[in-house]
């Protein structure tokens, strides 16, 4: 489970309603249907314009280059509206798919994962961001994030360290903000 997922929904910066799929590494997770099953929930996510977010679902990531390279094919229907369709793949099958002009499709992976793991061309059809909790606090959090690490400070130079016991750096300070009950409410 991606930290930065629980930090983005913490921070209200996914859209409400936005679906998140979230693979593993157990053997089903990487069967073909698994994938169909994701790549269902994909498709809905695209007719229906929500926010979609992806994280360790390698399973799925090769059928969705044309919807990455947002390779849109354009039909008119039958009430003559222009419809926007993506082809979704998976081996020798596809299908295509319409798309919502508010369809967003978020991946997030550890920055081990795309250096180590990932391909390059699947890595270039994005927009690529660091998520950092601290970066992702509103006003009101950020003060308490300053007054929390003051302490955390004090608390380690007094014990002649450089972290509180228990690591409290200035992520897990930020993620712990962020996690308190209303912590997101200015």
């Amino acid at each position: 489970d991606s930290p930065a997922l629980s930090w983005l929904e913490a921070s209200g910066a996914l859209p409400e309603g936005a679906e998140a799929l979230l693979g593993s590494d157990l053997p089903e997770d990487a069967s073909e249907a698994y994938a169909i099953r994701s790549l269902t929930r994909v498709r809905d996510a695209m007719a229906k314009g929500r926010t979609l977010v992806l994280y360790s679902m390698d399973v799925i990531y090769e059928a969705l280059y044309d919807v990455l390279n947002q390779r849109y094919v354009r039909r008119r229907r039958d009430d003559g509206q222009i419809e926007r369709m993506l082809r979704l793949a998976i081996g020798a099958r596809s299908q295509l798919c319409t798309v919502a002009e508010s369809f967003k499709l978020v991946v997030l992976v550890d920055c081990e994962q795309a250096f180590n793991q990932l391909d390059v061309p699947f890595l270039n059809r994005f927009e690529k961001q660091l998520v950092d909790p601290v970066e992702l606090l509103n006003t009101a959090d950020a003060k308490l994030f300053q007054d929390v690490k003051a302490w955390a400070d004090l608390v380690a130079k007094e014990a002649g360290c450089e972290l509180v016991a228990g690591g409290l750096s200035d992520t897990s300070l930020a993620a712990l903000v962020m996690s308190r009950p209303g912590g997101t409410e200015e």
